[in-house]
């Protein structure tokens, strides 16, 4: 029978999600929406905290979890602290994801962060 309870793994990336959501997506709003600009400090904690490269192996810098489900998980706390944001946060998986599941050993190699 399939579980749909999350793992330790995913319920720790939901939380750690959800609290840089409360704590730098929603107090940078008004400054983005004044500015028309994604704030500098929150984008920079957003890739400390590896919102992109969770997704790209280990090999490549990343933390090598990419499901539709985990995904799912943390794009809906991304969502509730701003979205505009997070959509500047996560516009360079639209590149990078694609090349870790499909791109050739050179691809990854070339265009992956380590």
């Amino acid at each position: 029978m399939y579980s749909f309870d999350m793992t330790s793994e995913q319920k720790m990336l939901v939380e750690t999600v959800h609290r840089f959501a409360a704590e730098e997506l929603r107090a940078a709003y008004r400054e983005a929406e004044e500015t028309k600009n994604a704030p500098g400090d929150a984008v920079r904690t957003g890739w400390e905290i590896g919102l992109l490269p969770g997704s790209i192996e280990a090999d490549y810098g990343g933390f090598g979890e990419y499901s539709a489900l985990t995904s799912a998980l943390y794009l809906e706390e991304l969502g509730w602290g701003d979205v505009g944001i997070s959509l500047h946060l996560l516009t360079p998986s639209l590149f990078a994801t694609p090349i870790a599941l499909f791109g050739s050993k050179e691809q990854k190699e070339t265009y992956l962060p380590r």
